[in-house]
């Protein structure tokens, strides 16, 4: 093998080393755009119902709880505000500043 044929060598394994680092950041931004609950569900269809992945499952949980509770936050903060929405009332009189 000659120093030309193993200069061909290493641009072709540069190449496939690049694609396969763009087709992984493409599988790696869909899978950071799916919920809680689709990654899941994802675990679910790859792995069984509950089995394997202990940990990731464990935070994905976490996440899931977190994000019900935010939105059941988000739901009461908007329905007070709802309620609360009227004018207010303005009682205090002005006061003069003396100097």
């Amino acid at each position: 093998m000659t120093t030309r044929d193993t200069q061909r060598i290493r641009e072709v394994k540069a190449a496939e080393k690049a694609r396969r680092r763009a087709e992984a950041d493409v599988r790696n931004e869909e899978y950071r755009a799916l919920t809680a609950e689709q990654k899941l569900a994802r675990l679910d269809a790859k792995l069984g119902a509950g089995v394997g992945a202990v940990k990731e499952r464990s935070s994905l949980f976490a996440a899931a709880a977190n994000a019900a509770a935010a939105n059941a936050a988000a739901a009461n903060a908007a329905s007070s505000v709802l309620v609360t929405s009227e004018a207010p009332v303005v009682t205090a009189k002005k006061q003069k500043l003396g100097k």
